[in-house]
């Protein structure tokens, strides 16, 4: 096993998507009903102030994951490039072309047993957002014919040019479901269209761990 911070998990495939972000919501518009909700919104702090002049984005995917999405560390790069471009301009600088790193970890079968660290300083990075997801569902549990969409990850920002032992500057654990309120009938939205939607609402939460924002006031019952 490498050494790695923590267990590899598995990641999950994002297909293109329109980001036509509604206001508040997080969605593109073309998906806000009827998974949004109009509740109240709170502001959040970020967790970590991430800045990196030269970031590499690490994605982890499982064997079983792969077997259905060949592409998934890639498309997941994409989008939480985007996000990045969008919340975090002036705090990152760069970031490193996700098809170089997909030819990286196809090339070089070893990658998963490597620190994280050492990936990044091949790479010429100063920081590494690693992503390791522990969970990726599309099917409602126990269903046939409902969608609720489910990702699951733990997140981590690597410092390489931090001492052996000390590279490791934030980890964090993102959850999402699409709709997040009820799932969804089969018949009502495609299988690519709740594809989207989990993708970009991961992509967001992860970068959502780096800059203030608002989030949605979920109600117990």
């Amino acid at each position: 096993m490498r050494k790695a911070f923590f267990r590899r998990g598995t990641v999950v495939c994002v297909l293109p998507v329109v980001l036509l972000c509604a206001s508040g919501c997080g969605l593109p518009n073309l998906l806000v009903y009827p998974f949004a909700d109009r509740e109240a919104k709170k502001q959040v702090a970020r967790e970590h102030d991430l800045t990196a002049e030269r970031l590499l984005i690490l994605p982890y995917a499982g064997n079983d994951v792969l077997f259905e999405y060949p592409d998934a560390g890639r498309q997941i790069s994409l989008q939480v490039i985007q996000q990045i471009r969008e919340n975090l301009r002036g705090r990152v600088h760069r970031v490193i072309n996700p098809n170089q790193v997909a030819r990286y970890q196809q090339s070089t079968l070893e990658w998963p047993n490597l620190p994280v660290a050492d990936i990044g300083r091949q790479f010429q990075a100063d920081k590494v957002l690693y992503i390791e997801l522990s969970r990726f569902t599309l099917m409602e549990e126990r269903s046939a014919n409902l969608y609720r969409g489910r990702a699951e990850a733990r997140i981590q920002v690597v410092d390489t040019a931090a001492p052996r032992g000390e590279e490791s500057l934030y980890e964090g654990h993102v959850e999402v479901e699409v709709p997040d309120d009820r799932p969804i009938g089969t018949m009502e939205i495609s299988e690519a269209t709740l594809l989207q939607a989990i993708l970009y609402r991961f992509a967001e939460e992860v970068v959502w761990k780096f800059h203030d924002h608002e989030e949605k006031v979920v109600n117990s019952r």
